[in-house]
């Protein structure tokens, strides 16, 4: 049986964590910002994609951006094309309610981290998270660690 990360583990953990919540339902945006931000995670919600490239282009850094599929005007799936030509090493998680299978397919084959159906609770929010910025950290390490290698072997 797995063990479930704990909301006091999830909160020390994450404390300069930066999340970016794209939604553009005002309501869904700010309770997912919220829950977040109560377990210890720096957030900032944005209604949109444009929003969001525009945060990012004006330097703001994130280690996560979760995004609604279904966004207007700007849908999900455009902004992660985007985000992934701009900003490949941010894990973007995706969140849908009405979309098929096929609209999660396409969101993972275009770089996806993983992604959250509406509605979902607290905790599934929570693992989701702490997975995908556990993996986008321990790609960081790896890419440190092959780089330091690829030095000591010059070396010799």
């Amino acid at each position: 049986m797995k063990k479930r990360p704990s909301r006091k583990s999830t909160s020390r953990a994450a404390k300069a964590d930066r999340i970016l919540v794209v939604d553009d339902n005002k309501g869904i945006r700010e309770i997912v910002a919220s829950m977040l931000t109560t377990a210890g995670y720096r957030c900032r919600a944005v209604p949109g994609g444009r929003q969001a490239l525009k945060l990012l282009a004006s330097g703001h850094k994130f280690d996560l951006i979760t995004s609604e599929i279904g966004n207007e005007p700007m849908d999900g799936i455009s902004l992660l094309d985007q985000l992934k030509r701009k900003y490949p090493d941010i894990p973007v998680l995706m969140v849908t309610a009405g979309y098929g299978v096929s609209s999660v397919l396409e969101a993972m084959r275009s770089g996806a981290y993983g992604y959250l159906l509406k509605p979902f609770e607290r905790e599934q929010l929570y693992f989701a998270v702490q997975r995908a910025l556990e993996y986008c950290r321990l790609k960081a390490e790896n890419r440190a660690l092959r780089a330091k290698l690829a030095r000591l072997a010059g070396m010799g």
